[in-house]
């Protein structure tokens, strides 16, 4: 799927662990009586990775999976064993980047709403046309580090060129998608536009595979 597509994009939210420097993914219905069964029960950070290696310009994993989880904790553990967090990985090649809700070996915050830091900084920064990855991921990095009070910082590892490349490419024509009174609440007005941008980014994105 991903080869016929400009920029392949996977985000994974949920629980994520480290073993021995592995990185694995974990389905809802995970045992990990022992961390050696993250080989058999869940799937590797690299396996995902090689799946979006056939696109054409830039490959980006987002792992919103720094979570505390009880797997760390109580599975059995052989040498070396398993940590809370993700490690860093390096990807092996250009244009590819992941994107970490928190540091490597530390864990990123729940938060109080319907959505993480992490997840609101995203919904923020990325539905902007034309704004750069690496700029939006940047601001969204700054949007993390205000909400968690210093808490938590995202990091964004890769390689890629100097050419700027945007989810939405370019803004749609203007559409008029409520009518609101003359003295409309702000507030309410905000509300309305964020669900335009929300919108604009929902149709831009159908142009990628996620």
């Amino acid at each position: 799927v991903a080869a016929s597509a400009d920029i392949a994009v996977m985000y994974f939210s949920g629980h994520g662990i480290d073993v021995n420097g592995v990185n694995y993914l974990l389905p809802v219905d995970v045992k990990l009586v022992s961390d050696l069964d993250a080989e058999d029960e869940a799937v590797s950070l690299d396996r995902v990775m090689r799946m979006l290696e056939p696109a054409k310009r830039m490959r980006v994993v987002i792992l919103d999976a720094s979570r505390d989880n009880s797997f760390a904790r109580s599975m059995r553990r052989s040498k070396g064993g398993a940590t809370a967090g993700l490690a860093r990985v390096e990807p092996a090649n250009d244009d590819t980047f992941v994107v970490y809700s928190a540091r490597p070996g530390t864990l990123s915050e729940e938060g109080a709403g319907d959505n993480s830091a992490f997840a609101s900084a995203l919904l923020k920064n990325l539905a902007i046309p034309r704004r750069d990855l690496r700029t939006a991921f940047g601001f969204a990095r700054d949007d993390v580090v205000r909400a968690t009070g210093g808490k938590q910082e995202l990091l964004v590892v890769g390689a890629f060129g100097g050419t700027a490349l945007a989810l939405l490419p370019e803004k749609e024509p203007t559409r008029q998608i409520a009518v609101l009174p003359a003295q409309a609440d702000p507030e309410q007005q905000q509300h309305f536009e964020a669900a335009d941008r929300l919108g604009d980014f929902h149709r831009q994105s159908q142009r990628f595979h996620f």
